[in-house]
């Protein structure tokens, strides 16, 4: 079993979820702070932050390239409707070097599937 990319994709549910704990209390009191004192990531940089941790587990399983899909990234994460969020950050995430593989004419697709050689 791979623990790493399970360890890594329970915590990003549990950050989720603690975002969606964090909005109910919100809404349930506008008034009231919040019991959560984390500042809130935005969508893209929680997907950026999902990406650099398959990169670092992709490099301590020696690979030298990963590719990523999209439509994972949404699921991992948890999030509906995301597409072009999720593809913005993928090609925010590429260097010189890195391909894409699959893609669309808008470029905003869940299968979308980019390698990122790994330094």
């Amino acid at each position: 079993m791979d623990y790493d990319k399970i360890i890594v994709e329970l915590l990003s549910r549990i950050e989720v979820l603690e975002e969606k704990v964090a909005d109910l209390e919100a809404s349930a009191a506008p008034n009231a702070p919040t019991a959560t004192t984390k500042e809130k990531k935005s969508t893209t940089d929680r997907i950026r932050s999902y990406l650099s941790m398959q990169f670092e587990i992709a490099k301590t399983e020696g690979k030298t390239y990963i590719d990523i899909v999209a439509n994972d990234v949404q699921k991992a994460l948890l999030l509906q409707n995301r597409a072009r969020s999720v593809c913005n950050a993928m090609y925010q995430m590429m260097r010189e070097g890195d391909e894409i593989l699959r893609t669309t004419p808008s470029g905003f697709s869940t299968t979308v599937t980019v390698r990122y050689y790994l330094a």
